[in-house]
C-alpha cells in the first residue's frame, strides 16, 4: 500500500468516526405524555376564581375587582386588586359595577400586590374574566 492509500483509508476512518460520535451524541427526541399537548401554546390551565368587589376605573372601559379573594369566607385572606378584562365578547362588565361578583377567568401578568394602600392601576396585575356573578347587590366592606 502506498503512503497516498494509507492516508485516504485513515481520513475515511476518521470521518466515519466523528459522523458516528455526532449521531450517538444527538439529543434523543423526548415522548410527550399523551395527556398533555406537545405544543405549550395549546395547553389549558386552570381557571381562577376570585370573589370581590367590582369598580369603576379612571375610565368608562377600565374595571377593578378590589378586595379579590381566592376564599372569600377566609377572614386571614388578604384582598388584592385586579385590572379586570373581558375574557369573552359577550360579558357585560358594567352590569356588574359596585356588586360584589366572583369572576371565573385566568390572570396574567404580574402578581397583585398586598397593600393597605391602593396601587395605581398600571401597577395592578390582569385578570381576564370569562363569567362574573353576583354575590351581592352591593360590596361588602374589606376585612382587615
Amino acid at each position: 500500500m502506498t503512503h497516498k492509500a494509507m492516508y485516504l483509508i485513515t481520513l475515511v476512518a476518521a470521518a466515519s468516526a466523528s459522523a458516528a460520535m455526532l449521531v450517538l451524541a444527538a439529543p434523543t427526541p423526548r415522548a410527550v405524555p399523551a395527556d398533555r399537548p406537545a405544543d405549550s401554546s395549546q395547553q389549558k390551565f386552570t381557571d381562577l376564581t376570585l370573589t370581590g368587589c367590582l369598580v369603576q376605573g379612571s375610565a368608562p372601559t377600565v374595571f377593578v375587582l378590589e378586595n379579590a379573594k381566592t376564599n372569600p369566607g377566609d377572614d386571614m385572606e388578604k384582598g388584592r386588586s385586579y385590572l379586570l378584562t373581558p375574557g369573552t365578547d359577550d360579558l357585560d362588565i358594567p352590569h356588574h359595577l359596585n356588586q360584589e361578583v366572583t369572576a371565573i377567568g385566568q390572570p396574567y401578568s404580574k402578581t397583585a400586590p398586598i397593600s393597605a394602600s391602593r396601587p395605581a392601576e398600571k401597577d395592578l396585575p390582569k385578570f381576564s374574566a370569562k363569567s362574573l356573578i353576583t354575590v351581592a347587590e352591593k360590596c361588602q366592606p374589606a376585612s382587615r
